[in-house]
This record gives C-alpha cells, sequence and structure tokens, in this order.
C-alpha cells in the first residue's frame, strides 16, 4: 500500500454522513441554497407552468408537453458546453451568471407565456430551460469539490437531497397558492429564489482549480 492511499484509508469514515454534519455543516447548508432555486424554477417550469398553461390560459395539453421537450433539447445541446466553459472560466461565475440571468427572465417568461401564442410560448421554454443550463451544468461538480475526499459523496447527497425537498417539493404548492393572488408573484417567488442560490454559491469557494484528492 503506497503512503498516498494508506493516508485515504486513514481518512475513511464508518458514518461519513455525521462526519459531514459534525464538520462541514456550513457547507451543507450553503449546498442546499445554491441548489434551491434550481429547484424551485425546475419543478416551477415542468409542473406548475405546464398546468398553469392548460388549466388558466386554455391551452391543449400537447403545448406545455412540446414546450419542455424544446427545453431538453436545449439542456441537451448547451449542458456540455456549459460544463466545458466551468472549467475554463470557473464554477461560480457560471452559477452566479446563470442565476442572474434566470432571475432576470422570470418576469418575461410568464408573460409570454401570457400572450397566448404558442409560438412564444415554446420560444419562453426554450430561453428558460438554456439560461437554467448555465447554472446547472457545473453545479453538482461544484457543490461535490466542496467536500474532501472522505465524505465527498455523502456532503453532495446531503445538499442536493434536501435543497431539492425545500426547493422543488414546495415549489408547485407554493406557487399554486401564490397564483391566486397574482402570476408576478409567483415570478417575484421564482426571481427570489434564484437570488438565494447566487447569494450561497458567492459564500462557497471557487473549485475549479482544485485537487480532489487533497483533504
Amino acid at each position: 500500500m503506497t503512503a498516498a492511499s494508506s493516508s485515504r484509508a486513514r481518512t475513511r469514515h464508518s458514518a461519513p454522513i455525521l462526519e459531514v454534519f459534525r464538520r462541514h455543516t456550513r457547507t451543507v447548508l450553503l449546498g442546499v441554497g445554491t441548489g434551491f432555486g434550481f429547484y424551485v424554477i425546475f419543478y416551477v417550469l415542468l409542473v406548475f407552468a405546464g398546468s398553469y398553461l392548460t388549466t388558466q390560459l386554455g391551452h391543449p395539453a400537447q403545448v406545455p408537453l412540446v414546450a419542455v421537450d424544446i427545453g431538453s433539447v436545449m439542456v441537451i445541446v448547451f449542458g456540455p458546453l456549459c460544463g466545458s466553459l466551468s472549467d475554463r472560466f470557473g464554477r461560480r461565475p457560471m452559477i452566479v451568471t446563470g442565476s442572474a440571468l434566470t432571475a432576470l427572465f422570470s418576469f418575461a417568461f410568464f408573460a409570454m407565456l401570457a400572450t397566448g401564442g404558442a409560438t412564444l410560448i415554446y420560444l419562453a421554454y426554450a430561453l428558460a430551460f438554456g439560461l437554467v443550463t448555465i447554472m446547472y451544468s457545473p453545479r453538482i461538480t461544484f457543490i461535490a469539490e466542496q467536500f474532501p475526499t472522505a465524505v465527498r459523496f455523502s456532503g453532495a447527497s446531503a445538499a442536493g437531497q434536501i435543497g431539492a425537498v425545500l426547493g422543488g417539493g414546495l415549489a408547485s404548492l407554493i406557487a399554486t397558492a401564490l397564483l391566486a393572488a397574482w402570476i408576478w408573484a409567483v415570478a417575484a417567488y421564482v426571481c427570489a429564489s434564484l437570488l438565494v442560490s447566487l447569494a450561497c454559491t458567492l459564500a462557497l469557494k471557487e473549485t475549479s482549480r482544485s485537487d480532489l484528492t487533497a483533504e
């Protein structure tokens, strides 16, 4: 056994998730916040917006289905590109840029849906998914790289799953409740959630040049 492998063996933990919350609580919480806005807009786009288009605006069911398909193509096309750019320019700049642009676009998104034309709806989804991809592509790598090797999987999983529950699990319910008051309240909710992600991302360290074997 080499010195390096011996060192890694000594740092293994029998309960790594406990070690994560014992020594890396701040990182987990910021990781949750970094993903919060993504999960909010993801479920608003996939669940709430589709229901809004059919039940409130009277579009046939195939309109949101086609719109999501178009958005998915945007993710497939731009995902690798955005990931590559994060290797070159850094994870934080990409996530911050994507969060800021998507937050600004959230109001335009609902305005485009309200126009009633299918073509504009498809364009709104394409732009929204494209902007989300800027923040989404480097996000998982960014969070994983925040944790040392011995607890990387547990730390990244905890941050991701808690963020999904708090962000995505409640997004449709909150958006539906806000819709009863005002559609722009939904846009404001999405915008605010993305600003949370932006702030938490800035509070974490840049990791694109990190040594992942270092403890």
